[in-house]
């Protein structure tokens, strides 16, 4: 697998069937890159690309995979690049799934709060 073939499985998705993106995730979770290459597409710039990754994300957090702390701090440190509210609300709904350090936690805090005063009131909850 490369990221194009994770990639190319995501762009598949039209919105609605997240069976495509629960395809995507069985037919590709077992390659040693995935993690990384999962997390390279939640803060990918196309708002399509990074909705289906988040997806997938927190379906893998909430399978109970525990990301490798450097897959962690690559999530930590990719926080502004997160642009649908979509998939920061799953980075939200995700983050108590994470193990951070103290510093990743108030980095994901300081982040959060960006969303306070969104239009979206799923999202400054």
């Amino acid at each position: 697998m490369t990221i194009g073939d994770l990639e190319r499985r995501l762009l598949e998705f039209d919105g609605k069937a997240v069976s495509i993106l629960s395809e995507a995730q069985a037919a590709c979770r077992d390659q040693p890159s995935y993690l990384n290459d999962l997390v390279d597409l939640c803060f990918d710039p196309r708002q399509p690309v990074s909705d289906s990754a988040t997806w997938i994300l927190k379906a893998e957090l909430d399978d109970g995979t525990e990301l490798p702390p450097a897959v962690t701090t690559q999530i930590a440190e990719s926080l502004d690049e997160i642009r649908p509210w979509q998939a920061a609300l799953r980075l939200c709904k995700s983050v108590d799934m994470l193990r951070l350090t103290p510093a990743q936690a108030r980095r994901f805090l300081k982040w959060a709060r960006l969303y306070e005063s969104h239009s979206r009131p799923f999202l400054r909850a």
